[in-house]
């Protein structure tokens, strides 16, 4: 069964086309024959004699997990915020993950139980290892920790495969059995505590990107414990672990009260917990995370609390004493840093990286720059020099230099170029070129060759884009200027997207980036301009190199914008393909469909840290149909630092928690958990008045089956009950310094 609301699809489950096990294939041929009667009986016979067969495993995590499967988990590992009322889950990319073993319980009867997951989360607070503050905690081990008998411990039932060893590592818990039970979720709950959840990605960071959008999640059924602090005195907050756990082999416990009423689980468990007093129960635990419960911090307490009343300049409080220019120069966005000049003289000079406070449009050509020195910019204003871009040149040159592969075929490439331009018309190219020294020795180095050449097809490619005036067709003679190898494309996409660019030529300074903000840039294209410059000025031995540069540097510019427009979607889409998800669509050649200004954001959060797979949306300015803007590039740089670069000029910005991991959630009133149920009238969705929310005794444990019970239309489904237990998605609107309007 599956729910949905056009943004998210809840369904019950999903279960792997094998169960872990082995399996025999056996083969019965039959052999018919026409002819005489008499052959028969020897067929027959053949038949019998042979039999084929072949036994096979199908295998599946059992005792440890690779640790790739886990997608995300909330609360966040090592969080500090408001976690009241939070059922506990954790996220898995593998949507077939908590089904892929079965439970061999003695009421295993209907295809119904199937549903049954294999993995469940048990919660655990301070104090609740029988001392104040402490905790229980995992302790390293072997297989053979869980199997065999021990007298004061109870192991879970299981038999290991042939592939399996008692000496593999594992991690175990050893909890008194009054606490096991009290923890545990019961028989008739096991249904609930997992679902599959169907997202889009087409928002989120690269490495979210390129999940199928279906993601397996489990539920805890007890909820975390909280320090009740009177008003005025300090919240110190209180540690809660979260342990994801095997139930394989425990059927025991759990078929002690499968079938009973709900007012009568809980005598049964007494029961079956009275009759193993003072023994432990060892569990197989898979993955341990803690938390905090401590504060009023939330997605929305995060977001509304972001500092995005400031450019992207260096907070300072300029006095009267500091010169104009200098407070011009900060205002922009350039932060004073020292200098070593190649002299050897030290000093100061500005520094801006691409990321830039100052709209900055896309020029018609760029000069050729062949040294870092020849882009240093002299500021008569402050006496300083401006080595934004004579840093971006250097840049690029030592990021390829770096890459074996990329320069070796850009010296092949340039060869190649080299050559085919030695026959073209070199008089038709020089022509086009302005400057009068650079024109002569381009025409001693390139002689004139033929009617046909570089005009036909070069030519046309830089008018296209702009560098030059248009030129009329020439008669074409067959052949064409060489294309760029693949290698050489990647790189250049990537480096107009920043991919490389250390963090601290995007952000010189801390100051610039303060925890708790969101500072909107335009990316500088005189910056990448530069930086593609330095990267492809290695491999260059000659003089002709140096000319035959010159041309190159606007083929390599719109190579680098081409290839940066489809990137992102390339990536979803090859992604897609290896998943069998269907066939990546060819992007036809031609002009870069780039949208200067390109516009984007930095945030520096804890929500960064704590939701990951966040969502985030833009629109152009437009009052009646603003036009929504294809991401180009979104990825963490650091674990609290998201980047994120549009294809065009941002008028509003929406970040949303991300929908894979909106967790489970109630509220307390008058000491009483309480949950408000969804219900759609005429297409319009109305949430009811609150109903109660049962709770095992003061354990906080949620009794998941009779809650389930108390929602209308439920019937059994994980998916609705995944649907009328998740907490409303929250969103945050933004508007740059430019355009300031509230969220």
């Amino acid at each position: 069964m599956k729910r949905g609301d056009g943004t998210i699809t809840f369904y019950d489950h999903c279960l792997p086309a094998l169960e872990s096990g082995t399996y025999t294939v056996k083969a019965n041929p039959e052999l018919h024959a026409g002819g005489p009667e008499d052959n028969l009986d020897s067929l027959q016979h053949l038949e019998t004699m042979h039999t084929p067969e072949k036994s096979f495993q199908v295998a599946a995590p059992r005792f440890s997990l690779t640790g790739d499967e886990a997608y995300s988990c909330y609360p966040p590992p090592g969080g500090i915020g408001n976690y009241a009322g939070v059922l506990p889950h954790i996220v898995f990319d593998r949507r077939t993950l908590p089904w892929e073993r079965t439970l061999k319980r003695k009421e295993f009867v209907t295809n119904a139980n199937q549903r049954d997951p294999w993995l469940a989360l048990i919660l655990l607070s301070e104090g609740e290892g029988g001392e104040s503050g402490s905790m229980i905690k995992p302790a390293f081990g072997t297989v053979g920790d869980l199997v065999g008998q021990e007298e004061r411990i109870i192991l879970p039932d299981l038999t290991l495969e042939e592939y399996e060893s008692a000496s593999d590592p594992c991690r175990t818990l050893d909890l008194p059995v009054k606490l096991f039970s009290r923890v545990m979720p019961r028989c008739q709950d096991l249904d609930y505590l997992a679902h599959v959840r169907e997202v889009s990605t087409d928002g989120k960071e690269t490495w979210s990107l390129l999940k199928d959008g279906f993601f397996s999640v489990v539920v805890c059924n007890r909820m975390p414990e909280t320090a009740k602090v009177p008003k005025g005195e300090k919240d110190w907050g209180i540690r809660n672990t979260v342990h994801l756990v095997s139930i394989e082999g425990w059927e025991e416990f759990f078929d002690s009260h499968a079938n009973d009423a709900a007012d009568s689980v809980e005598a049964k468990v007494e029961d079956w917990t009275d009759a193993r007093q003072g023994k432990m129960c060892r569990l197989l635990v898979l993955a341990s995370w803690e938390f905090h419960c401590q504060g009023r911090n939330d997605f929305k307490g995060f977001m509304t609390a972001l500092d995005d009343e400031q450019p992207f300049i260096i907070p300072t409080k300029l006095s009267e004493g500091i010169d104009k220019p200098v407070r011009g120069a900060l205002g922009q966005g350039f932060a004073p840093l020292e200098h070593h000049f190649r002299t050897g003289e030290t000093g100061i000079s500005w520094y801006r990286g691409p990321l830039s406070p100052v709209r900055k449009s896309l020029r018609g050509s760029y000069d050729h720059i062949s040294t870092a020195d020849a882009a240093l910019v002299f500021d008569r204003g402050t006496g300083m020099f401006n080595a934004s871009y004579a840093a971006a040149w250097e840049l690029g040159r030592l990021l390829a230099l770096q890459d074996q592969a990329f320069c070796k075929a850009l010296g092949s490439y340039r060869e190649a170029f080299g050559t085919w331009l030695k026959r073209t018309n070199a008089s038709t190219i020089a022509k086009e070129i302005g400057d009068d020294e650079t024109r002569d020795e381009l025409l001693n180095v390139l002689p004139t060759s033929g009617e046909r050449g570089l005009a036909d097809h070069y030519l046309d490619a830089l008018a296209r884009a702009g560098y030059i005036p248009a030129a009329p067709a020439a008669k074409s003679d067959g052949e064409f200027p060489p294309e760029l190898p693949v290698t050489l494309h990647d790189w250049l996409g990537e480096a107009l997207l920043l991919y490389g660019v250390p963090l601290s030529y995007l952000v010189p300074n801390e100051m610039m980036l303060k925890r708790g903000s969101i500072r909107f840039f335009y990316l500088d294209p005189d910056w990448i301009s530069c930086f593609l410059q330095g990267a492809c000025s290695v491999a260059r031995n000659s003089q002709a190199d140096e000319l035959v540069d010159q041309i190159l540097r606007t083929r390599f510019f719109e190579a680098s914008c081409r290839i940066a427009e489809g990137l992102r979607a390339n990536a979803k889409a090859a992604a897609d393909k290896r998943r069998g998800l269907g066939t990546p669509a060819k992007k036809e050649k031609g002009k870069a469909e780039l949208k200067w200004p390109i516009t984007g954001f930095l945030l520096r959060s804890d929500a960064v840290e704590e939701w990951i797979g966040l969502e985030s949306t833009a629109w152009t300015a437009g009052k009646e149909n603003p036009e929504e803007l294809a991401i180009l590039r979104m990825d963490r740089l650091a674990p609290d630092l998201l980047l994120c670069i549009y294809n065009g000029e941002i008028s509003r910005l929406q970040i949303k928690q991300p929908s894979e991991a909106i967790h489970f959630g109630v509220f307390q009133d008058d000491d009483l958990y309480k949950k408000k149920l969804r219900i759609e009238k005429k297409g319009v969705r109305e949430y009811t008045n609150p109903i109660a929310v049962p709770v095992r005794g003061n354990s906080r444990a949620v009794q998941i089956a009779a809650l389930a019970a108390s929602m209308p239309g439920v019937k059994g489904s994980s998916a609705e009950f995944a649907y009328q237990m998740i907490e409303s998605p929250t969103k945050v609107i933004f508007r740059p310094p430019e355009e300031r309007g509230s969220r």
